[in-house]
């Protein structure tokens, strides 16, 4: 009885939920669960040991909705309350493994746009991918041994939390094992025998081409200001134990030391737009354009005007014209974090540009 009464709360929520939400799709398939495991759990046909597993699972949910309420039909709730109860009953069952996938995929889309908004492309691809992986038969069995660990100890087992944590490992792997911008080449100590015989190793990239290619779309395709700004925001870079660059062109240099300050200090958004005499946001659009330039222009002239094989480069390049051409210039709403996430991308955007072959100058 108690049961029936979960489910007619359930179907009520449910339809509350917006048509065509995560949150109603997850309710139905958890209603579609219920349903199933209270008819199997009553069923002549169902074996005893199987039965009482069923049972378990069940008396756990009426629990839950003892103590959680109507929270327990939200897509968090719902989750932890019928993974701990798998854990307990020690069941596997296709149709509440059905459910947890279900849910799982639109609670990773909700965390994904929440927590990694500014890394969400990729993030989503792997949530697609490990998904899978996460609720295989061994993965699943090996996840609820420790589950029972955990409840045992009096301990808090939360399957979102356990998914999340997973997903979060699968993410650093695969940045890890990538060789989406960056200097990754195939040599022949990845291969051997006949196989490194049979592939040559690529001709490595000559440094003073690219640094001198990098010079001449500096020199001849940023303005005499976006040069200015870009210097300004590199002082660091520019000027270590070592000295300043080589090729940087020495007037320009002079003119960011003219007015004191350490060399190796970058130059505040406040500072430059004093110089310059324009507000800060303009002087951050002229930034943003230069390193637009100095990213597309390096990419046409290495790949020749073909399509980028990245696909992270290609989005960098349109992130950055996006914000360049907003009225508002809203860094923070387009990248997820600001100006300094941006340039990070971008740089990681121009190493793989840089490195993929030969620059000839």
């Amino acid at each position: 009885m108690r049961i029936s009464t979960i489910l007619e709360e359930l179907r009520a929520a449910r339809d509350r939920a917006d048509a065509g939400h995560g949150r109603r799709a997850v309710l139905d398939r958890m209603a579609d669960m219920i349903t199933e495991l209270e008819r199997q759990a009553g069923a002549d046909e169902t074996p005893e040991r199987t039965r009482e597993k069923l049972a378990c699972l069940l008396q756990h949910v009426e629990s839950a909705h003892d103590a959680l309420g109507s929270r327990m039909f939200h897509v968090a709730f719902a989750l932890n309350v019928i993974g701990e109860g798998m854990a307990r009953a020690n069941l596997l069952h296709k149709s509440v493994i059905e459910f947890i996938q279900v849910g799982l995929y639109f609670f990773g889309l909700e965390q994904i746009e929440r927590r990694w908004s500014s890394r969400a492309s990729v993030y989503s691809g792997i949530h697609a991918d490990h998904l899978g992986d996460f609720l295989g038969r061994c993965a699943l069995k090996e996840l609820l041994c420790g589950a029972r660990v955990r409840i045992d100890e009096g301990r808090v087992f939360c399957l979102t939390y356990a998914y999340l944590n997973s997903m979060r490992k699968a993410y650093w792997k695969h940045c890890r094992a990538s060789e989406d911008a960056l200097d990754v080449a195939i040599t022949s100590e990845m291969v051997s025998g006949e196989q490194a015989e049979a592939i040559p190793a690529p001709e490595a990239s000559d440094p003073s081409d690219r640094v001198a290619l990098m010079l001449e779309i500096f020199d001849k395709k940023l303005t005499s200001r976006q040069r200015w700004i870009y210097l300004a925001k590199n002082r660091s870079t520019l000027f270590e134990e070592r000295g300043p660059t080589q090729g940087i062109d020495g007037d320009l240099l002079a003119l960011l030391l003219g007015e004191g300050g350490s060399p190796g200090a970058d130059l505040g958004w406040a500072e430059i737009a004093r110089r310059l005499r324009v507000n800060e946001k303009t002087a951050k659009r002229e930034y943003l354009r230069a390193l637009h330039v100095l990213l597309k222009e390096s990419s046409e002239a290495i790949f020749g005007g073909a399509r980028i094989p990245s696909n992270y480069v290609r989005r960098i390049l349109e992130q950055i014209r996006g914000i360049v051409y907003e009225k508002d210039l809203r860094i923070r709403s387009a990248t997820g974090r600001g100006m300094r996430t941006l340039v990070d991308k971008w740089e990681v955007a121009l190493r793989f540009v840089l490195n993929h072959e030969r620059v000839v100058a």
